[in-house]
């Protein structure tokens, strides 16, 4: 159910526990009503989780406390970047000459390796701005 549905559905049972007449009737809207008030208490928090960790599962406060880790294979992106940065201002200023093909050698090869990772992020369209 969604959250509006729930709260229509709360606010029903709060009418209904006012013009019941026995106690009995009373206590068990009262109880439909706690019953689904938590069920929304545990949706939203799940959503919650959900937003903020990725899991459903997994406490904001677990998430937060855990260490931030370089993977593998974001050292690599960052030394091959740092070296192709310090490369091309190498051959753009003492070989200006042959810069054009570091440039025509590295570009293509970068766009290859940038193409499926933008595609599994469904991202094809800022490809295009190497077009313009």
């Amino acid at each position: 159910m969604s959250g509006e549905v729930l709260r229509k559905v709360i606010g029903d049972l709060k009418e209904l526990e006012g013009e019941a007449a026995s106690s009995s009737v009373k206590e068990g809207i009262a109880d439909q009503r706690r019953q689904l008030t938590e069920l929304m208490k545990a949706n939203m928090q799940k959503r919650w989780r959900k937003a903020v960790t990725g899991d459903e599962t997994k406490r904001v406060r677990d998430h937060i406390r855990d260490p931030p880790v370089a993977r593998r294979i974001d050292k690599l992106a960052f030394t091959f970047g740092v070296l192709n940065l310090t490369v091309s201002e190498f051959m753009l200023v003492k070989m200006p000459h042959l810069f054009w093909a570091w440039y025509m050698a590295v570009v293509p090869v970068l766009i290859f390796f940038r193409i499926p990772h933008y595609k599994s992020l469904r991202w094809s369209y800022f490809l295009l701005d190497f077009c313009k």
